[in-house]
């Protein structure tokens, strides 16, 4: 079984909603499940590296895990539930091409998830007078 993720802003909003959040994923590949985590929003003071670098650190103990910076505020993490979970970290900033991230249906099985056309089909959907506020 895999998800996606995306996060809120809420999911960022305060030190309880962070690790909740954190927890739920943890929880998650725990109990078998695949997860790929979109992390759309700039980092916090509570997860300075974006999201991945600090589920990493705090499920893991993982302190040199990659993450966020400046040139690339944004990240998505494909992570593969088994024994030793794994990770596919890619950082990434609005404007940037979002590349296909693996979703993983079983440990040895995955599909890649091609988002950004995904995104392109979404926006052409949305009415011209929304994408106008949108885009201003």
């Amino acid at each position: 079984i895999g998800y996606i993720e995306i996060a809120s802003p809420g999911n960022k909003h305060s030190e309880v909603a962070m690790r909740s959040f954190l927890d739920k994923l943890a929880n998650a590949l725990r109990r078998g499940c695949h997860l790929l985590v979109l992390d759309l929003h700039p980092p916090t003071p509570r997860d300075v590296r974006g999201i991945h670098a600090q589920f990493w650190e705090q499920h893991f103990g993982d302190t040199t895990a990659p993450g966020v910076d400046e040139q690339h505020p944004l990240g998505m993490a494909a992570y593969r539930s088994s024994l030793r979970p794994t990770a596919y970290f890619e950082p990434f900033c609005v404007g940037d091409v979002l590349i296909d991230m693996p979703i993983f249906l079983t440990p040895d099985r995955y599909i890649n998830l091609p988002l950004e056309a995904t995104y392109n089909e979404a926006w052409r959907g949305v009415p011209r007078r929304w994408r106008q506020v949108i885009e201003i």
